[in-house]
């Protein structure tokens, strides 16, 4: 039997790879980590100096460093830059453009657009500015716009034009004011204190004044006589009339007075002539509301000086044809205006009671007059006709201190009339302080500079 083989045993099964795991939660693999690569860049730490060119008289552009580089200062209109270290900005700009400087911290808040430049015009809420294109100096009154106050810078305030209360047409306070805190009271309330700032009223409405005011007031409603008016609820205070009736004045600095027909007279209620007039503190002065056959014959009232310097013009010349002349003309422009003077080393606040007079008269030239048709003639102006107009005026002037008080800011900010009432109050003297000016020639002086162009 041929030899048999010993069985042989079944090869044992390979156990099948197992990948090892790739992504195994919190474990790190070296392929899942990107390791930056550092390249080396050079960076400016500081930028050259200018240098004289060859013609020895013009350098080499000043450079800035910001964010490692060194570069001009290239915006439009720009005379001067400064870097904050990432980026450059606009110092100084070509007149009239201002530099909007969004260097400071507080620019933010501007509200000016930094993408329309670096050098702005003034904003358009602003009449005029300075410093920056969005510090107002001056607010467009009669767009009813007003001036808030945010800060001073120097002796520069940076102001912002805001809507005025909408009860008012002009008012010097604006609507966004904030509220401000008594010493021993509670906040006052911007809305109350905008709407009793009005200077001026929308048609319809007239001032209802505040206590010892002349100017500012709330806005009321007109009295049934009026079309519109200077004050609320007085028919003798309307500045226009309804239809068919003729407005008389009779306060001129206001342009205001009674709504009548048209065939009505010119009246003076209250009025006296002036010669029978005696016109004695407060109201020294006589102003004429209607014109007499001669001077002591014209009607008019006692009045006060207040801080209104407004000419005021008899008899109303809209009444004459063109080219004609009344017999007698009279202008007169009487006011309270402040100035500063130094009075040994000290700074004086002090009040000049002004008064200017004119009076013109129908005549003939003088000897030493032109008539119009021998200025024509050396003017070469001979192809049109002339027409000679005569008037023989004379003028005069007065101006006197009234009041004279040591400087302050809260005081300068007032009006004349009530820097007199202050220091009247402060003294029983007729002119108040003007003695501490020196001697009378200091006194005079103090007031006749004004004179010059009054």
């Amino acid at each position: 039997m041929p030899p048999t083989e010993p069985p042989t045993e079944p090869a044992p099964e390979e156990e099948p790879e197992v990948p090892e795991p790739t992504n195994v939660t919190g474990v790190v693999q070296p392929d899942d980590v990107d390791i930056p690569q550092f390249v080396e860049e050079l960076v400016c730490a500081s930028c050259h100096e200018p240098k004289f060119l060859p013609d020895g008289k013009s350098k080499t552009p000043q450079l800035y460093l910001a964010d490692g580089k060194c570069g001009e200062c290239t915006f439009p209109h720009c005379d001067q830059c400064v870097s904050d270290g990432m980026e450059l900005h606009c110092t100084s700009c070509a007149a009239p453009l201002l530099a909007i400087r969004s260097d400071d911290p507080t620019f933010a808040t501007s509200g000016v657009d930094k993408d329309l430049g670096q050098c702005q015009p003034c904003v358009d809420t602003c009449l005029e500015c300075a410093v920056r294109p969005h510090w107002c100096t001056r607010c467009d009154a009669s767009k009813g716009l007003a001036m808030a106050i945010r800060r001073v810078f120097g002796d520069t305030p940076a102001g912002t034009c805001a809507a005025v209360h909408q009860s008012c047409a002009t008012s010097m306070q604006p609507a966004i004011s904030p509220d401000c805190t008594a010493p021993k009271g509670s906040p006052a309330s911007a809305v109350l204190t905008s709407e009793f700032s009005c200077t001026s009223c929308h048609p319809g409405d007239g001032l209802n004044l505040l206590p010892g005011s002349s100017t500012t007031g709330r806005c009321e409603a007109c009295d049934s006589k009026c079309k519109t008016c200077q004050l609320k609820g007085d028919a003798k205070s309307c500045t226009s009339c309804p239809e068919g009736q003729v407005l008389h004045i009779t306060d001129h600095v206001a342009s205001s007075g009674v709504c009548k027909p048209p065939a009505a007279e010119p009246t003076c209620e209250g009025c006296v002539t002036r010669q029978e007039a005696d016109c004695t503190q407060p109201t020294p002065l006589f102003v004429p509301t209607l014109l007499g056959d001669s001077e002591a014959a014209d009607l008019g009232k006692c009045e006060a000086y207040s801080h209104e310097c407004t000419v005021k013009c008899l008899p109303d010349m809209a009444s004459f044809s063109p080219g004609a002349v009344p017999d007698r003309r009279v202008c007169s422009k009487h006011c309270l205006q402040k100035t500063t003077k130094t009075a040994g080393n000290e700074k004086k606040i002090v009040v000049c009671q002004m008064k200017k007079d004119i009076t013109c008269t129908k005549g003939g030239p003088s000897a030493e007059e032109e008539s119009a048709a021998e200025l024509a003639t050396q003017l070469g102006d001979t192809a049109e006709e002339t027409t000679e107009i005569q008037e023989q005026c004379k003028e005069a002037k007065e101006a006197i201190c009234v009041a004279a008080m040591d400087f302050s800011m809260a005081h300068w900010v007032q009006d004349a009339k009530g820097i007199v009432e202050m220091a009247t109050m402060a003294s029983e003297d007729t002119a108040p302080g003007c003695a501490a000016l020196g001697g009378m020639d200091a006194i005079l002086d103090s007031c006749s500079e004004f004179l010059m162009m009054f």
